[in-house]
């Protein structure tokens, strides 16, 4: 996820114009939506007993994973993304509408 997240930055051809509270706010949405979307589909694999307790597990992981890649996102955000990008991720509503905003 973070490799995909400093590619997507990378290339981009703007310069940066975020600040280090709007890029941790845009990067913090981007992955808890790309989180939650592989979490959901590891989750309804399961029999039906089983989901709460992944559930719950991986509502845990969630902070201890996404805070170990969003200071190389918000350097990467502060540097190469637009305002219009930094404001659609924080916008984002789903995996596949954060995905658009890098594109």
């Amino acid at each position: 996820m973070r490799a995909l997240i400093l590619v997507a930055f990378s290339m981009t051809a703007w310069l940066g114009c975020g600040s280090a509270g709007e890029c941790d706010k845009a990067c913090r949405n981007y992955y808890t939506l790309h989180y939650w979307e592989a979490a959901n589909a590891e989750i309804a694999k399961l029999p039906e007993a089983e989901r709460e307790a992944l559930r719950k597990q991986k509502l845990m992981e969630l902070d201890e994973r996404a805070n170990k890649g969003i200071t190389l996102c918000t350097k990467q955000c502060t540097t190469a993304a637009s305002k219009d990008q930094i404001k659609c991720m924080i916008e984002a509503r789903t995996a596949p509408d954060a995905k658009k905003c890098l594109e």
